[in-house]
């Protein structure tokens, strides 16, 4: 669908053009929820932008007169919404969240968390009064959790996590817009992983929760958000389930994790029928978000654990990566018997038989690395090709039985030749 070009002469007023695009929107059968709920606040918002219009104030205006050229500018923004199917915070590159602005593209989800009115009460009654509250943001995006985080609760310290540089570039725009430099960091980190240690009274999340087979039904406006930030496995869960398991560690005592997982629910209680998920409801409007205790993480890490979560491995594209791969690997394989790998038998927890093994034959390649006694050449291709193959899709377990066999053979054939 394309729109009518004579709207330029014939619509006068804002109010004109509010009412106009919100009947081509609805025409088009654009879908609303980034930012938005319904097609008339998508046109007001987009309008009142293009009039450089201020967002409380802009009511006092609907009768005014439009210039030729707001006019065009106007138009122009209908258009890219009924053509592209770009939500409207894309186009602006403005998003509001807790009653702040953002700025937004392409490289980050568009802010639309019920976690904003948790925010505004200041995560009351739940998080207890500190002086100087610590907070991490798990999967920051935009930075706005983190950033309001650090508005409302102006004695905090927060930190914001993301995988994602193009995400972290967007987030530290938002950190300097409201003067916190001082106040918010941003770490590039895998969740946990390239975190610097310590702990926080309050861990806060809304990760990537879509499913699969949800990705491919989702409406083409999400086509222009990262996949990175919607998608978490074949149920949704992949990136909760570690943050279960590897936040335990990371609460003080008396600290608390709230997260997002939005239509996952099911899935999430269907997975740990025994961990005591507090869902928190809103007034606005939104739901699947719950709270955990550290104490309650804790006490139900056994329930946890017995989840084998995916390893996200980054590809390693050089000898010195794949050291460093297997370096966390270590560590890894060492954290065996505090998470991931149980299995239930007569109800009694057992570590796997091979778990030992295992964890000195990856030892064994990681030293001969670090002392030089093993070098990277054509025939280690098969290592590095499991890496690229299997790296982000299958458990950390398997991934380091098939390293383990590919070594082993290729120590063989070594031999034989």
């Amino acid at each position: 669908m394309t729109l009518d070009s004579t709207a330029l002469e014939t619509l006068v007023t804002l109010r004109d053009w509010v009412r106009w695009g919100a009947s081509r929107f609805r025409e088009a059968g654009l879908f609303f929820g980034h930012g938005t709920d319904n097609a008339y606040d998508e046109a007001y918002a987009l309008v009142i932008h293009a009039l450089h219009l201020e967002h409380d104030r802009a009511v006092d205006y609907l009768d005014a007169r439009l210039t030729p050229m707001e006019r065009r500018k106007v138009f122009d923004y209908f258009l890219r919404r009924v053509e592209e199917r770009l939500p409207a915070a894309y186009i602006t590159h403005e998003a509001w969240f807790a009653g702040l602005s953002f700025y937004v593209n392409e490289n980050v989800l568009v802010p639309r968390s019920p976690i904003a009115e948790l925010i505004e009460a200041r995560f009351q009654p739940w998080l207890p009064e500190l002086e100087a509250p610590r907070i991490l943001d798990l999967c920051t995006g935009s930075g706005c959790i983190a950033v309001a985080c650090a508005h409302y609760l102006p004695e905090a310290r927060v930190d914001g996590s993301d995988i994602s540089p193009s995400a972290l570039e967007v987030a530290r725009v938002n950190v300097d817009r409201y003067g916190l430099e001082g106040r918010v960091r941003l770490f590039q980190s895998d969740l946990f992983d390239q975190l610097p240690p310590g702990r926080y009274d309050l861990i806060v999340s809304n990760p990537p929760y879509v499913s699969q087979a949800e990705m491919a039904e989702l409406p083409d406006e999400y086509g222009h958000e990262p996949a990175l930030g919607l998608e978490a496995g074949a149920d949704g869960l992949d990136l909760v389930a570690r943050i279960l398991c590897e936040g335990a560690d990371r609460l003080e005592p008396g600290g608390i994790m709230i997260v997002e997982v939005g239509r996952s629910a099911p899935r999430l209680l269907e997975r740990y029928p025994q961990v005591p998920f507090l869902w928190l409801e809103f007034e606005r409007g939104g739901e699947g978000v719950f709270l955990l205790t550290a104490e309650q993480l804790q006490e139900h890490q056994p329930q946890i654990s017995r989840g084998v979560p995916t390893m996200s491995l980054r590809r390693a594209k050089s000898a010195d990566e794949y050291v460093d791969w297997v370096k966390n690997a270590v560590f890894e394989v060492d954290d065996l018997r505090e998470c991931m790998l149980f299995e239930s038998e007569d109800d009694i927890l057992r570590i796997p038989a091979w778990v030992d093994p295992l964890a000195e034959s990856i030892k064994d390649l990681y030293n001969q690395m670090a002392e030089g006694r093993y070098h990277f050449g054509r025939e280690d291709l098969p290592f590095m090709e499991i890496v690229h193959r299997y790296g982000d899709q299958i458990p950390f377990h398997t991934l380091l039985k098939q390293i383990n066999e590919t070594h082993r053979k290729g120590l063989e054939i070594d031999e034989e030749e």
